[in-house]
């Protein structure tokens, strides 16, 4: 979750993406498809961070899924206690063991282990 967290920072700074960060926090072969930031900051709205990054069903190990849920009130954090189905829109996270971090490769839907970069 905690390179979900500093994407989500890095995307929202009050002075724009920061670009620097970024260029760090998302994997090389999704670098071009990201553009200016602007279409992920229209996704992201006012959506907030839900708090666990979960693993494909088929079980990959080194792929996750980070939700962006809509908030009632972006002022107050929502808490489940049981299975609640919401809508969501998902930063798709690949471990990299070269460098041994999580990476973003998508915001949106979600990204099929499959349809990833091998993970190097």
């Amino acid at each position: 979750m905690a390179t979900a967290v500093a994407f989500y920072n890095a995307v929202m700074a009050e002075d724009g993406p920061d670009v620097e960060n970024l260029q760090l926090l998302c994997t090389p072969e999704s670098w071009g498809a990201w553009g200016d930031f602007l279409q992920v900051i229209e996704v992201i709205g006012d959506r907030g961070l839900a708090t666990r990054a979960d693993p494909p069903s088929t079980g990959e190990a080194d792929v996750r899924y980070a939700k962006l849920v809509s908030l009632p009130d972006p002022n107050q954090s929502v808490r489940s206690d049981g299975d609640t189905l919401v809508e969501a829109k998902i930063i798709t996270l690949q471990f990299r063991p070269s460098s041994g971090y999580w990476r973003v490769h998508g915001v949106g839907d979600y990204i099929r282990p499959e349809n990833l970069p091998p993970a190097v």
